[in-house]
């Protein structure tokens, strides 16, 4: 089985804030359409891990835009 785990503070920011990319540069549009999407939809990956361990929190706007944005329509 093959894992991919996202440290979001090491290749993303440990400080996440935002739902939209007017939001600022570390919103979770962002995340998703830059680093989420492309190692989802790669294949490559029977799991994928996204470790928030070393991040100063996320607000739920951010999740919100990463993972229920992910399952809706563009």
């Amino acid at each position: 089985m093959r894992v991919k785990r996202i440290e979001v503070s090491q290749i993303f920011s440990p400080w996440c804030g935002g739902r939209y990319r007017t939001d600022g540069a570390h919103s979770g549009e962002a995340f998703r359409d830059d680093i989420l999407k492309p190692v989802l939809f790669d294949e490559t990956y029977d799991i994928v891990i996204v470790d928030f361990r070393q991040c100063y929190g996320a607000p739920l706007s951010f999740l919100y835009e990463i993972f229920v944005g992910l399952t809706e329509d563009d």
